[in-house]
């Protein structure tokens, strides 16, 4: 453990998930993991070369954890991981696996891909709050009051602001930018919800926002841009009205299809 803990520059608690690890922790060249490693890591840990697990490694992962080599599982492996979860060489699974992952679980060709997928904009926290990983970004908190938490980057004095509105996150160098992300967040990206309504159906003006990018994949930015230029008014808007408007413009045809083609 010693040797290990020297070799990768990181301390004894840190070894044994007592203490987090801030950043990514690459192991690329490690082939086996010594007894008790179970960390905490702020971003990736790479485990690409080890082909098998010690009983009770359990890391928790806010980025992506690669096990590409690993061809095994140990019973009661399930870590906690944000990103993806790179498992595209195990042979046999466990009884009882189910990870909890932010992304993606990449596992070998024919085996059942069900697992306890983690919401949208989940927030990772470390320390009793101290740290915190959400809406892809790492940081450390300075102060939190309600749903506004003051933030830097580790290490650095550059402050930015995280706000919620209890289901989505955004981030934005001050305060007000946040929110005014936070209105271009995205909830739930299964555009089925929005089979049964008519052309005359009104929505919400983000309401709408939020439909309209579900279902053609528009990104925040230039629908802020198309916002700016032709719906400034933030009123109900029927579905007919905003097939009207988005001639034109991208993921117009798409929207205009998914309401009038059956």
């Amino acid at each position: 453990m010693e040797n290990f803990c020297k070799q990768f520059n990181i301390t004894e608690d840190q070894f044994y998930g007592k203490e987090k690890i801030p950043g990514d922790l690459y192991l690329k060249s490690v082939t086996s993991l010594p007894e008790g490693f179970n960390p905490i890591v702020g971003g990736t840990l790479d485990l690409y070369s080890v082909t098998s697990l010690p009983e009770g490694f359990n890391p928790i992962v806010g980025g992506t954890l690669d096990l590409y080599s690993v061809t095994s599982l140990p019973e009661g492996f399930n870590p906690i991981v944000g990103g993806n979860l790179y498992l595209s060489s195990v042979t046999s699974l466990p009884e009882g696996f189910n990870p909890t992952v932010g992304r993606s679980l990449d596992l070998k060709s024919g085996y059942s891909n069900q697992y306890t997928k983690l919401p949208e904009n989940y927030m990772f926290t470390w320390e009793n709050g101290k740290y915190i990983k959400v809406d892809g970004i790492f940081a450390e908190v300075i102060s939190k009051h309600l749903n506004v938490w003051k933030c830097r980057t580790p290490n650095t004095e550059s402050v930015f602001y995280i706000v919620t509105d209890g289901m989505r996150y955004a981030h934005g160098q001050s305060i007000d930018e946040a929110r005014e992300s936070l209105k271009y967040k995205i909830g739930d990206r299964d555009p089925s919800k929005y089979k049964g309504l008519s052309l005359e159906t009104e929505l919400g003006f983000w309401e709408m926002v939020e439909c309209y990018r579900v279902i053609t994949g528009a990104c925040e930015f230039g629908v802020k841009e198309f916002l700016k230029r032709t719906c400034t008014e933030e009123r109900n808007y029927r579905i007919s009205e905003v097939i009207e408007k988005t001639k034109g413009e991208y993921g117009g045809e798409i929207f205009k299809k998914f309401f009038t083609v059956c």
